[in-house]
């Protein structure tokens, strides 16, 4: 309260339940319907130390005292006499000197965010603000700047001090900038400092900074050589679904000279996995110059990168001759050890992304989901065919529940549920033996009987109570 002590607001109602399940009747708004609930009565407790401090007072009445009230010790004193000010639209100059003159953090930001509310914030004090000595007043001069986003001053001063020594002040700064148009000289500013962070909220906003500008963004840091950047870039920009925007990303990628072709290798299969399948740019003669570069690279790694972009936008066989050698080498590398699970599942992607390899890349899978295969190659290659609307993913995924165990056959599991032909194709296992429903768990059970799909759900009723209706009976009598 505003005189430092501590109000309790208390009922003093033995009925303080709203939803009583014991049983009593429920109103309109289900709140019981109970006799004992009280309406009338309540107490308001207030708790104060023994030896409590004398507060200043406080004026309220005049503008000179709203302004002294900002540097009250008293939180609910400061943010009265905000609240006045900004009803009162007065106190502009007043505030301008307090941000400049007070030795008190909590009264340099108040002054700051009113004089932001009565609109009379210059470019200057808030570029000032944000080189304070208190890292909370720089943090929220970095969210005033967020709401401007149009004065180059202010730009500069964000950029002049990026890495903050405060995380706060450095990710709200990250943020602001977002706010104002993008030039080559923020963005190196940006990918300079992404490369120094390891938390991940900052290199998240980098991220949403950056991508104003997607190709330029991505290409400067293929430059910069930070490859977890280049991925989240690619991915953000596949995450739009726009056709347009991935070609160009394509085609400034395979236009890049001098760049590792690992790095572009790890943004072409970022942009492949985001990007759905349905997805398709209008292929141009430089887009397609551009997949029959990177195809005839002679790069194992960039080929299978650029495979499934080949296969889904090329819809005629125009490119069967560059694809044709292409399928034999990824289905080896799927299988091969001694590349890296990374390469590996990016070769399994390409693979079945070629209708005339999809078989023999399903076969191949079966590798990547063994019990000796780690887990994180396992959810991968649940990831990727997940995703890949073909009716032989549902026997790969039934075969490899049979084998695998923990959170992977979980992910399996999930992943049959989501289409509802492979449930019924998880069913005709169970209907065959193949699969015994104890295996499911009570869990899987649910799901198949509440199917969101009505057929499947009467279809797994049916199913299951031929399998469990001998315990289902047997259950009945304890019930």
């Amino acid at each position: 309260g505003p005189d430092g002590a501590l109000y309790i607001a208390d009922f003093y109602n033995p009925a303080a339940v709203h939803n009583d399940t014991r049983g009593p009747k429920h109103g309109p708004t289900n709140a019981a319907l109970r006799p004992d609930r009280d309406h009338l009565h309540g107490r308001v407790l207030r708790l104060q130390h023994k030896q409590a401090k004398v507060l200043p007072s406080t004026d309220f009445a005049s503008v000179a005292g709203l302004i002294k009230a900002l540097e009250h010790p008293n939180r609910w004193a400061r943010l009265t006499a905000q609240r006045l000010l900004v009803e009162c639209k007065q106190g502009a100059a007043e505030l301008a000197g307090l941000l400049k003159s007070s030795a008190k953090p909590e009264a340099r930001v108040l002054a700051l965010w009113t004089l932001q509310r009565l609109g009379a914030l210059a470019g200057a004090e808030l570029a000032g603000a944000l080189g304070d000595a208190d890292g909370g007043v720089r943090k929220n001069a970095a969210r005033v700047a967020a709401l401007t986003g149009k004065d180059h001053g202010v730009k500069k001063a964000l950029l002049e001090k990026l890495d903050d020594a405060d995380p706060r002040a450095r990710l709200e700064k990250i943020v602001a900038l977002a706010a104002y148009p993008l030039n080559a000289e923020a963005a190196s500013a940006l990918i300079k400092l992404s490369a120094t962070l390891q938390d991940v909220y900052s290199r998240s906003a980098i991220v949403g900074a950056l991508a104003a500008s997607p190709v330029e963004s991505l290409l400067a840091a293929l430059d910069a050589g930070d490859k977890a950047l280049v991925e989240s870039l690619a991915e953000n920009a596949g995450g739009r679904q726009d056709a347009e925007l991935a070609a160009r990303l394509l085609t400034g990628l395979a236009a890049k000279a001098g760049a590792a072709a690992e790095l572009k290798a790890a943004a072409l299969g970022r942009l492949s996995r985001a990007l759905r399948a349905d997805v398709a740019p209008a292929v141009t003669p430089d887009l397609r110059q551009a997949l029959e570069g990177l195809l005839g690279s002679g790069n194992p790694v960039l080929v299978s990168a650029t495979v499934p972009f080949a296969a889904r936008w090329v819809k005629d066989d125009s490119m069967s001759k560059s694809l044709g050698p292409v399928a034999a080498v990824l289905i080896a590398a799927i299988g091969d050890g001694s590349k890296t699970e990374e390469e590996r599942l990016q070769n399994l992607q390409a693979a079945l992304s070629l209708p005339q390899a999809r078989a023999r890349a399903f076969e191949a899978s079966t590798a990547l989901l063994s019990p000796a295969a780690s887990a994180d190659l396992q959810k991968g290659t649940i990831e990727i065919l997940g995703a890949l609307n073909d009716p032989g993913t549902a026997g790969v995924f039934i075969g490899a529940y049979r084998k695998i165990a923990g959170l992977s056959r979980e992910l399996v599991l999930g992943q049959l549920f989501k289409r509802p032909e492979w449930t019924l194709a998880l069913l005709t296992e169970l209907e065959n033996g193949g699969l015994k429903p104890g295996d499911r768990g009570p869990s899987a059970i649910f799901r198949l009987r509440t199917h969101p799909d009505k057929a499947v759900a009467q279809r797994s009723g049916k199913v299951l109570d031929a399998l469990l209706g001998s315990s289902a009976k047997a259950k009945d009598p304890i019930i």
